[in-house]
């Protein structure tokens, strides 16, 4: 069974490069990890050619997090403060001449990394405690497999994107998130 699970998918694979020869030029930019901070090029994009002297989604990311990283140490407690951040990071992009960041005022591309640096190792565990830990031991209790899934979904889309700095990703906690829920909910009252 797994090695026809390995052929389907190698199948599957090649079928997919070949239709959508694009999605190849984006693995490749997720393995350019290298970056020279006052690289002053754009950033490349999955829909044009690979370019290796651009900056793509991987090395932006790489280099917001080591400058994030960099500013956490200075205030590991208690962090920058909420309002701080964005002038921290400035100061930080400008000291490594991370121009690209610095012109297209780069947010840290990680709402755990944003946490800790705004509100030091004392906000991370709080928001984890709050925002992750509680409401996955209640979807377990209450067997809310929906709302799990979806909740593990978002948690991990924290990993790389500031979902919660963005009027969309607060809609995706008020209402999907909810909505998921009540799915479930829906499901057992029906007879």
């Amino acid at each position: 069974e797994g090695l026809i699970l390995l052929f389907g998918l190698m199948i599957v694979g090649f079928t997919l490069s070949k239709a959508f020869p694009m999605v190849l030029t984006r693995f490749k930019n997720i393995s350019h990890t290298s970056f020279i901070f006052n690289n002053t090029n754009g950033e490349n994009h999955f829909d044009s050619g690979y370019n290796k002297n651009e900056w793509s989604s991987t090395s932006t990311r790489l280099a917001l997090w080591q400058c994030g990283k960099e500013v956490w140490l200075e205030h590991p407690v208690l962090g920058t403060g909420l309002g701080d951040i964005r002038n921290a990071l400035k100061e930080k992009y400008t000291e490594k001449q991370f121009w690209f960041a610095l012109d297209s005022n780069r947010n840290l591309h990680s709402q755990y990394l944003d946490v800790l640096v705004s509100m030091g190792i004392v906000g991370l565990v709080l928001f984890l405690v709050i925002f992750i830990v509680y409401p996955v031991k209640i979807f377990l209790t209450q067997k809310q497999t929906l709302a799990l899934s979806v909740f593990i979904c978002f948690a991990l889309c924290l990993l790389t994107e500031n979902m919660l700095d963005r009027y969309q990703g607060e809609e995706l906690v008020a209402l999907i998130l909810p909505l998921a829920v009540k799915v479930f909910d829906r499901r057992e009252e029906t007879p």
